[in-house]
């Protein structure tokens, strides 16, 4: 099968607009789409066939801009790759040849375009969660519900003769927790994410950070004296359960746990009157493809 533009770009604007361009390069076409990356160049995503497949690829450039861009370590950028490829409802694969590619593929050239949707909203998702905004509003909104949900767990933790508070966890070093509250023997660790946003996009960036955080956990042998907790500040703006429905249930599926509201916070020390399920390592699946190495 041999592509041309116009096979390719008027699917994908009669679906999703004007703002795309294609360009040739031999056997292999370059789209220009409208998604934005962090440094603000426009997401390319390249389309091949191989034998009967028809392959949309991002040639590298995602993973490579967050590489140079994140201030997350590449274990931290692992996890992250791994939730949004394996964990939504759209499965992205990946190959390692002299970079890494994200890609999907199809059989079928009126399915292209829902390719070029799904690997543009997992791009989206996925540098989002890896370069953090620094806005001035949402500085002051985080550190404020920190402050309230700090004072309010040292207050629990005070009623416990053999309880700890503390900010970090010396066996997990690069990876941030809202608090680490542990047993005086540190037989167990009870490690708190805090989530909150002053808007729906910076509160769902944030379900994913904590999601990244307690997936780095279950790779670690410290999981198995953990206990994974959550509290959702439920009074931000930036709170919209119906919208993060996905987020939510994959929070609550890797941590064992159902995430704890604000307003409910008193369940806290029901929590922490008690050690909490074992819980075993975890490992995203890992695919192992390589035809686009080539």
């Amino acid at each position: 099968m041999n592509l041309e533009c116009h096979q390719i770009i008027d699917l994908i604007r009669s679906d999703f607009g004007q703002l795309w361009n294609c360009k040739s390069l031999g056997n292999t076409l370059a789209i220009t789409t409208p998604y934005t990356l962090p440094n603000r160049e426009a997401l390319i995503l390249y389309v091949t066939v191989r034998d009967d497949r028809i392959i949309v690829s991002d040639a590298g450039r995602i993973l490579a801009l967050l590489s140079e861009e994140s201030s997350m370590g590449k274990e931290e950028l692992d996890a992250c790759r791994d939730y949004f490829m394996f964990d939504h409802s759209v499965s992205i694969h990946h190959a390692q040849g002299r970079a890494t590619f994200f890609f999907k593929e199809t059989k079928e050239i009126k399915l292209v375009p829902s390719l070029f949707f799904d690997i543009g909203n997992f791009a989206m998702n996925f540098c989002a969660a890896a370069i953090p905004y620094a806005l001035t509003e949402e500085t002051t909104e985080t550190s404020n519900f920190s402050r309230k949900a700090d004072d309010y767990l040292k207050g629990v933790v005070s009623r416990f003769d053999n309880r700890a508070f503390q900010k970090k966890l010396e066996d997990i070093p690069n990876v941030s927790f809202g608090a680490v509250i542990s047993s005086v023997n540190f037989s167990h660790v009870w490690l708190v994410c805090y989530v909150t946003g002053s808007a729906n996009h910076i509160f769902t960036r944030n379900l994913a950070s904590a999601i990244v955080n307690f997936s780095l956990v279950r790779r670690r042998k410290v999981v198995e004296r953990c206990s994974l907790l959550t509290l959702i500040n439920n009074d931000a703006a930036g709170y919209h359960p119906d919208g993060q429905a996905e987020h939510l249930t994959m929070l609550q599926k890797i941590s064992e746990q159902e995430p704890i509201l604000w307003t409910h916070k008193e369940q806290m020390v029901e929590s922490l009157h008690k050690e909490g399920p074992k819980l075993s390592k975890w490992q995203a699946p890992e695919e192992k493809l390589d035809f686009l190495a080539n």
